[in-house]
């Protein structure tokens, strides 16, 4: 971790540099960070203090690095709850992403029709970021957000409102879907689409009559 903190400084530096250029070209610069470090973290010296904590240390780095036009994105192995407690409490502009298997776990307790895929996850990683996949692995999506993710999945900005018009969406859905490749699903260990409508229509289209 002292040594994440030491390159971060210097990360820092360079971008504090050309922070106004970043600025006026309405840039935002993706700065993802792998910890695979699960064990308790010790006791560091930093330039500043001999007894620093390198938590604190690491977490006061990051804070600066929220000054500027960046976001910033943590990658971990495994679950750091002290970590990601810290993080999600302390700062504004960094999210946590834990491993792949974890975030499987955590995306269908809200998503329970989608199937996340390595390359999904992997888009997410690499600062791949909006309000809708920011919400992935936390809560269930409105169905506004449905909509925004169906056509960020299928690139197709052609489905209906399905506030408005559920059938339709669902049509539209069916067909794009048809063009996309399976995707490997971990928990039910084959090929499958990226969205399970049965489930979708399930979890949003209770109250729908007539619904395809």
């Amino acid at each position: 971790m002292s040594q994440i903190s030491a390159h971060l400084l210097e990360i820092l530096a360079k971008l504090t540099a050309i922070k106004s250029s970043i600025e006026q070209s309405n840039s935002e610069i993706s700065i993802t960070i792998a910890v695979d470090t699960p064990s308790p973290l010790p006791k560091q010296e930093s330039p500043e203090d001999k007894n620093v904590d390198t938590l604190r240390f690491f977490i006061d780095t990051l804070k600066k690095l929220e000054c500027l036009p960046v976001q910033i994105i943590i990658s971990l192995k495994e679950r750091m709850d002290t970590l990601t407690n810290t993080i999600n409490s302390e700062l504004k502009k960094t999210r946590v992403i834990h491993g792949y298997l974890t975030e499987v776990e955590e995306v269908k307790k809200h998503q329970k029709w989608l199937n996340y895929s390595i390359p999904l996850h992997k888009a997410r990683k690499i600062g791949c970021s909006n309000e809708f996949l920011d919400a992935l692995s936390v809560r269930k999506f409105t169905l506004g957000e449905v909509k925004s993710f169906c056509e960020f999945i299928c690139d197709d900005d052609s489905f209906a409102d399905p506030q408005l018009e559920w059938n339709d969406f669902l049509k539209v859905l069916k067909l794009a879907l048809s063009f996309e490749n399976d995707q490997w699903n971990p928990i039910k260990k084959k090929y499958m689409p990226w969205i399970d409508i049965k489930k979708l229509k399930k979890d949003y289209g209770k109250r729908r009559k007539n619904s395809i």
